[in-house]
């Protein structure tokens, strides 16, 4: 019997018990998580609309108490509730449904959306810096030089970007390469947003120490990555 056929078929019937189980998670009891993990699947590996305003229905007071909990987010000038959204956004964007089936649990799918909302509030900062730099050079005509376009192309970075992530071996080390490389997040900012996760500095550095040097010996990925070097 696959796992899907021990579940209620019906999506209201699954929302509910992921309700339930999510309440029974925050009396500190322990959940029943599977109920929670087939809403995800519905809503993200078979892109059901209607599963994914589940998970936003049921997920949503979690977020936003990761948004105000955020050290930035009284820095944005936004209310919690834009940031919610940005977040789910990011989530339905980004895990395709062949990326869905790296997600070993539930635990690394919150843990990824985690990271939705912290980069959501870091690009809405980003773009506001930016913005107050293009208008300091329009009051004061500096005529500074454009950033050289990237070399690589999008697709292209995509492809190497997808390589690499096949490489990856457990949750920790995809949180890693998405915080500190593709976010470029410091390890402090890490720790204080994945507290979970990382308890110390050093269990940060050394997995992302022990990324880093699998990828250095990986001789397929050092030729893939040949052509861009």
């Amino acid at each position: 019997m696959s796992f899907e056929s021990e579940l209620p078929a019906s999506l209201a019937e699954v929302a509910q018990r992921c309700r339930d189980e999510t309440e029974r998670f925050f009396r500190r009891l322990i959940p029943d998580t599977r109920f929670c993990m087939e809403l995800f699947r519905r809503g993200l590996a078979r892109r059901e609309g209607d599963a994914f305003a589940h998970v936003i229905a049921n997920y949503t007071p979690l977020v936003d108490m990761w948004v105000k909990r955020h050290s930035a987010f009284p820095k944005s000038g936004e209310e919690s509730s834009y940031f919610v959204t940005a977040a789910f956004e990011k989530l339905w964007m980004a895990v395709s449904p062949a990326r869905f089936a790296r997600f070993v649990d539930l635990k690394a799918l919150l843990s990824y959306l985690k990271l939705c909302v912290h980069s959501s509030i870091i690009d809405h900062l980003r773009s506001q810096d930016c913005h107050a730099s293009l208008g300091d050079e329009g009051q004061t005509g500096s005529s500074e030089p454009v950033a050289p376009a990237p070399l690589l192309s999008s697709p292209e970075r995509a492809e190497i970007w997808s390589a690499v992530m096949q490489r990856v071996q457990n949750e920790k080390e995809q949180l890693v390469l998405h915080a500190c490389f593709a976010l470029r997040m410091k390890p402090g900012e890490v720790i204080e947003a994945f507290p979970e996760v990382f308890q110390n500095a050093q269990e940060l550095y050394r997995t992302k120490q022990n990324l880093l040097e699998r990828l250095r010996r990986d001789q397929a990925l050092r030729k893939y990555l040949a052509p861009y070097a």
